[in-house]
């Protein structure tokens, strides 16, 4: 809100502090309308972080309820050096004895060596003419020497720049120059995948068939991996061998060797999953607290009150929330005929554990991961009940939760509100301000024409009083 005044020139009076002083007057229900949009705006941006931490707690919740929730098992291999064991969520459990008599290998073949050196020592240089027309062939794809830059090129760099050939023909191979004696150097293809399956097939034509010649004392051949699993034998032409045993991934390291590996159940990463419910569970409790409590005369340095963050403190949304999560914990219950786990206290997690008064009551959950395992390995069975079960903590938290989750959920439906408030608020504040800019160019034309009209006063004044002082002198 900007205008134009003269401050002053015939009043003596500042009147831009004047017009400043009267215009922060007109503007404090301006003002007052924008504190209201920054309380509603921060209650919004309250009530958007509980719906996301909702969100994640409803996702803990269905984690818990969902069918293979209690069946996550983990393996332990006797020997992981010899061999390793990866298990997934499907893996049966029980004893299985590795035995492994051979590991699966790649197929190598190596080149007759090539003299890289002159007889003098030096590099020796390749001789393109005469080796121009070679082709190689590996696993179907040919490398033509005349497509290649070996012109002026040493036998060093003709065998480099021939691997590299290879190396991008996508033939299954890699390629790379060894060197086996002083002065001698070695073309190599080792096949990228391992077994009898990925033999490799290699042909030369020109010229250059006579320099490059399998080494029949080089090389490796391919081999399968030969092993049994609890008695039933298996071949594979990779070392990482994958659902053999349903959900279980074997990673074969030594050959010879004899391991056992155990699957059971991972107790580790259930209670993994209750803790991420807790956690999202006590982060919504943290929320409604800090923003529900009752706000206290203490300011901080700033002279802002400290507890003052929303207005919140009667919120009935918030207190349907907290009362809605209380009930869904407290609601749990096993129906198994009295046999078992009746309460989720009796597997360890409890809201107010230890709590004797309003005072030291937070509302939250505490989780005994130790009671819980102790209690997994005595009725896994009836603890899931607890989880699972029609009345089971997963069961009841994934449905109750739903209605303040959802698209139209009462989460949404309160921020929902909050928008259109602001929305309306956006508008009475545009209105708002453009009846001050007119107030204040309406002031300032006001002092303004005061100023003209004082001037003109007081120049029609000094011209009596010269008229006066003239007559005055004359009469003298």
């Amino acid at each position: 809100m900007m205008g134009v005044s003269i401050p002053g020139l015939a009043s003596g009076l500042q009147t831009d502090t004047l017009i400043a002083k009267l215009m922060s007057i007109e503007k404090i229900p301006y003002n007052n309308l924008q504190v209201k949009k920054t309380n509603i705006d921060n209650n919004k941006s309250v009530f958007n972080n509980i719906n996301l931490k909702l969100k994640t707690l409803r996702d803990a919740a269905t984690s818990l309820s969902d069918l293979d929730s209690f069946k996550i098992n983990g393996g332990t291999s006797s020997d992981p050096s010899k061999v390793a064991v990866t298990v997934g969520d499907n893996a049966i459990s029980g004893n299985y004895t590795i035995k492994v008599s051979k590991l699966a290998k790649p197929h190598v073949v190596a080149m007759n060596a090539i003299s890289v050196l002159g007889s003098d020592g030096k590099d020796a240089s390749f001789d393109t003419d005469t080796y121009k027309d070679t082709i190689i062939d590996v696993n179907g794809k040919e490398i033509k020497f005349s497509d290649l830059d070996l012109k002026d090129k040493t036998t060093n760099e003709a065998l480099a720049e021939i691997a590299k050939a290879i190396n991008k023909s996508d033939a299954g191979v890699q390629a790379s120059v060894i060197q086996t004696e002083p002065g001698k150097k070695s073309l190599v293809l080792t096949a990228k995948e391992s077994g009898e399956d990925h033999k490799i097939t290699t042909s030369v034509t020109g010229a250059g068939s006579a320099l490059f010649t399998i080494d029949g004392n080089a090389g490796q051949s391919a081999q399968n991996a030969e092993l049994t699993i609890n008695g039933v034998k298996i071949t594979s032409s990779s070392n990482t061998i994958k659902d053999a045993v349903p959900g279980m991934t074997f990673q074969l390291l030594a050959e010879d060797s004899t391991v056992n590996v155990e699957v059971k159940q991972d107790v580790d990463k259930i209670a993994s999953k209750i803790d991420a419910f807790v956690k999202a569970y006590n982060e919504i409790i943290d929320i409604i607290k800090e923003n529900t409590k009752k706000i206290t005369n203490e300011k901080d340095s700033d002279g802002n009150y400290k507890d003052f963050k929303t207005n919140l403190q009667g919120d009935s949304l918030l207190r349907d929330l907290k009362n809605e999560l209380y009930g869904i914990v407290s609601g749990v219950g096993a129906k198994n005929n009295g046999e078992g786990f009746q309460l989720l206290s009796q597997i360890g997690i409890e809201i107010d554990k230890g709590a004797t008064t309003a005072a030291t009551m937070t509302g939250k959950i505490t989780f005994d991961k130790e009671l819980f395992k102790e209690k997994m390995a005595e009725n896994s069975a009836a603890v899931e009940e607890l989880f699972r079960g029609d009345n089971g903590l997963g069961t009841i938290a994934k449905e109750r939760l739903k209605d303040w989750t959802s698209v139209n959920g009462l989460i949404k439906m309160k921020m929902d509100g909050y928008e259109s408030e602001i929305s309306f608020i956006n508008d009475q504040m545009e209105n708002m301000n453009a009846r001050l800019i007119l107030k204040e160019e309406a002031l300032n034309k006001k002092f303004t024409a005061m100023e003209v009209a004082l001037t003109k006063l007081q120049n029609e004044q000094n011209w009596m009083t010269s008229q006066l002082n003239s007559l005055t002198k004359s009469k003298s």
